[in-house]
């Protein structure tokens, strides 16, 4: 299948980025963002700014979804101006964002019985990464493939296909979860350390150089040594939320994961605090007064 006409629903911080890509390589991105406001900076980067996600979806080849959470979703596909409506048979549908697995497994049904190809691809990576076309797409499929890669190498260096539907979605929270925990226990080792006196600035170069809290080190220990927690490349709320799916799904799966609830509360605690639209690196300022999470823990 050739693709050539984009529906593209959700341009924040990592779609407006990955949606760019998509122009400059040369498809018809027709993009719905519930705030419009944000949408006016694309009408002469060769956008085509639609009223509705029902409008996005008309003659396109393949629709795009990239947004924050289950409800969103649920919104820009199925709501009463969802693309759902207007879509053509056999086009394919991405959902980029990271949901739980109850809700993907209804959205796969629900896009395979309006004749759609469903294809779940989610996404990992910075800002910077999405800027330059550098992130990594999870992707569960179980047709369809070949056509997604070819509209995921427009903003991916990385992709890797987890098995069918709903397999790169399982394979994401996971990923997340761990990811969350990874920040917390580093973000606990440097408040730690400035409790014992050692120097921050040589603590944080030797984290970078060895050991295995290096590439955490590289990409979020600057950050928490200067408390700069804003402009956020991945909030603490979505971490959250994140954790939240990922532990719904060991429940269903009946695996253990405790430190994964420990996990959420640490970043409940952050989120509780006020601090849910700054990055998630802002772990170390709100969990270094354990106190706050006796009743939560």
């Amino acid at each position: 299948m050739t693709v050539k006409t984009i529906a593209f629903l959700g341009a924040g911080t990592m779609g407006s980025r990955m949606l760019r890509h998509l122009v400059r390589n040369g498809y018809l991105v027709k993009v719905f963002n519930r705030t419009r406001e944000r949408l006016l900076q694309f009408a002469d980067e060769g956008c085509q700014i639609v009223e509705s996600p029902t409008e996005a979806a008309v003659n396109a080849d393949a629709i795009l979804s990239c947004v924050s959470d289950d409800s969103a979703s649920e919104f820009v596909w199925f709501g009463p101006t969802g693309a759902i409506n207007s879509a053509r048979p056999r086009a394919i549908a991405i959902e980029l964002s990271t949901l739980s697995l109850p809700y993907l497994s209804d959205w796969s049904e629900r896009i395979v019985a309006a004749g759609l190809v469903p294809i779940d691809a989610p996404i990992t990576g910075s800002t910077a990464g999405a800027e330059a076309g550098d992130l990594t797409a999870f992707v569960g499929a179980s047709e369809g493939l070949e056509a997604a890669k070819s509209i995921l190498n427009s903003f991916c260096s990385t992709q890797i296909h987890f098995g069918p539907t709903g397999s790169g979605m399982q394979f994401k929270l996971v990923y997340n979860m761990v990811g969350g925990g990874i920040g917390a226990v580093f973000a606990e080792g440097l408040n730690l350390l400035e409790k014992l006196g050692i120097s921050s600035e040589l603590a944080l170069d030797t984290f970078k150089s060895t050991g295995w809290a290096s590439a955490v080190a590289q990409s979020k220990g600057t950050l928490m040594l200067k408390g700069r927690y804003e402009p956020a490349a991945f909030k603490a709320r979505y971490m959250l939320k994140d954790v939240l799916y990922a532990l719904a799904a060991a429940r269903q799966s009946g695996a253990r994961a405790p430190f994964g609830e420990l996990v959420a509360s640490l970043y409940a605690n952050a989120v509780s605090q006020g601090a849910g639209d700054m990055d998630f690196s802002v772990i170390k300022a709100t969990s270094s007064d354990w106190n706050a999470l006796d009743d939560q823990t």
